[in-house]
């Protein structure tokens, strides 16, 4: 399914890839896709606003071919600078009547305000979408549908969920050859091409565990360790994933008899998604490059400890299948 597209069917989905995190964006991707499956829908793919772009977009490291249609790239240009927000806009629950909205704006209460401005938005984007005659769905206007349908189909059968993931991600998930080289130098350089019987190790410092979002908890290192020695004590090679080379150091200094390998730049303090998105080209392909190193590595380890509270976690587990555990018990996030 290079080009993402099945042919011959009546509707069409066009899925957008915007500025959030990376294993957010490809999940969600994975998510659209199998809706378009299960729903009889063909589906094509825009990535020309993806803040992992650093030249074209998903074809700068995958094989994959962009869905072209002039009519939804003038749209998009004209709302370029809404297209995170649109996501938003299009959600349910939301006044019905612009006059009452209208109405409610000036109460004065922010939730209110903020409900207007998003169907002014959406109302303003359908618009322009009728007179530039764009006919296919797009995803902001179906994004939280498809989440529900997901969604209802994991909770039915998590087995069977994560093997039609796997299905699609193994599909979509072939590298260009320029990918496939920057990886295998990466592994060469640092010699992580030879590793075996190791586990891997999801730690995030970043923005998603800060105080002020907290979307998940810290995670000691300890906790890392403790699960391993439980699950397989005879492992002693560990290879760590983290945005925070901190992290590389205090594992190194609280358990020297491990052998632990990284990625992590000496000088990362903590992911930070919106300097990412205002990074160079060229610091977007070194990161890319980077994180594709390091989930080909963490698919093909024996164990792989993190937090399903992370899109990182779940985007592993549809690779791995099994062998992924979780440190967070959350069996909610999708």
């Amino acid at each position: 399914m290079s080009d993402l597209v099945t042919k011959n069917h009546k509707k069409h989905l066009v899925w957008i890839l915007t500025v959030r995190g990376f294993g957010s964006e490809i999940n969600n991707l994975i998510y659209a896709i199998n809706y378009a499956k299960q729903n009889n829908l063909s589906i094509g793919v825009i990535s020309t606003y993806w803040n992992f772009r650093y030249n074209e977009g998903l074809n700068d490291y995958f094989k994959i071919e962009e869905y072209k249609d002039p009519k939804i790239s003038k749209l998009l240009f004209l709302y370029k600078g809404f297209i995170n927000p649109l996501t938003y806009a299009f959600r349910k629950n939301r006044f019905s009547e612009l006059t009452k909205q209208a109405l409610e704006l000036f109460i004065g209460k922010s939730k209110e305000k903020n409900i207007f401005k998003e169907n002014l938005l959406s109302y303003s984007f359908k618009r322009m979408k009728k007179l530039l005659g764009v006919e296919s769905e797009l995803m902001f206007e179906v994004f939280d549908d498809i989440r529900l349908f997901n969604f209802h189909q994991r909770n039915l059968d998590r087995e069977a969920f994560i093997l039609q993931m796997n299905e699609i991600l193994l599909d979509f998930w072939k590298f260009n050859t320029e990918t496939s080289q920057a990886i295998e130098d990466k592994k060469q350089k640092l010699n992580l091409e030879s590793l075996v019987n190791y586990a891997v190790f999801h730690i995030r410092r970043g923005d998603k565990v800060a105080a002020a979002t907290m979307e998940d908890r810290p995670y000691e290192v300890e906790e890392y360790v403790e699960k391993l020695s439980v699950l397989n004590p005879s492992i002693k090679t560990i290879f760590l994933m983290t945005d925070d080379y901190k992290v590389f150091l205090e594992l190194k200094e609280k358990f020297p008899n491990y052998q632990i390998h990284t990625l992590s730049d000496p000088i990362s303090t903590g992911h930070d998604q919106d300097t990412f998105n205002k990074s160079s080209p060229e610091s977007k392909r070194k990161h890319g490059i980077d994180l594709l190193t390091e989930l080909e590595i963490a698919r093909n380890g024996e164990i792989f400890i993190g937090s399903r509270g992370s899109n990182i976690f779940r985007l592993v587990e549809y690779f791995k299948i099994t062998g992924c555990h979780d440190l967070s018990d959350n069996s909610n996030e999708l």
